[in-house]
This record gives structure tokens, C-alpha cells and sequence, in this order.
């Protein structure tokens, strides 16, 4: 296979599972619109509905920091449809040496890590 592009350092965005959302008015609307359909369901539990209603927000999270919620992944795509390396032209600094995550370092320094 050839060559096209070889990249040390790219924009990554953190996977943590505490995600956070930003949503614009659009995604609040339709949040609420499924939050109103769990909650106006009948026959659930408190509890049950809760799970329900964190699941969406979840959900939501997620899609909004899925890899191709920013430019790294979809512009690697493009590199690898067309094979021109001049597609990949990230506006984000690089940021997935080490020294860019020093929580993550600290953790494999543990004693006992495997």
C-alpha cells in the first residue's frame, strides 16, 4: 500500500464518559421534546424514567464528541477517498503528544499499572 500521509501529531479530543453539552437552540428544543415524551409516558417508575432521561443525555453527548464531530478524522477520511494529502488542512493545534495529557501520563507511572 502507498504512503499518503504520515502524521506525529494531531488535534485529539478527549473520550472522558463525564461528557458535557453544548447544545445551540435547536438541540435544546429537541432535548426537551424528549424529555416531555419520557416524562409524559405512564405506567414507569420515577427511577425508570430518570435512567431513560440520562440515557438521552448521554446519547446526546456522545454524538456531540464523536470523532467526526470535529475536523482530524473527517479530513483523514478525505486523504484517504482522493489520496491528495493537501486534503488534511487542520485549523486546531496538535495536541496528542503526551505532554499535552499529563492526567493520562500520571496514571500509567502508577505503581502496579499493567
Amino acid at each position: 500500500m502507498e504512503r499518503i500521509l504520515v502524521l506525529d501529531n494531531w488535534y485529539h479530543k478527549s473520550y472522558e464518559l463525564d461528557y458535557v453539552l453544548q447544545l445551540d437552540a435547536q438541540g435544546v428544543l429537541s432535548l426537551a421534546r424528549d424529555f416531555r415524551s419520557v416524562l409524559d409516558t405512564t405506567g414507569q417508575s420515577l427511577e425508570t424514567k430518570a435512567a431513560l432521561l440520562n440515557v438521552l443525555i448521554n446519547d446526546m453527548a456522545r454524538r456531540q464528541n464523536a470523532p467526526g464531530s470535529y475536523e482530524t478524522w473527517p479530513m483523514l477520511a478525505g486523504v484517504i477517498v482522493t489520496g491528495d494529502p493537501d486534503y488534511y488542512k487542520p485549523e486546531c493545534s496538535p495536541n496528542s503528544h503526551w505532554s499535552h495529557w499529563p492526567n493520562r501520563y500520571e496514571e500509567f507511572k502508577r505503581p502496579g499499572y499493567a
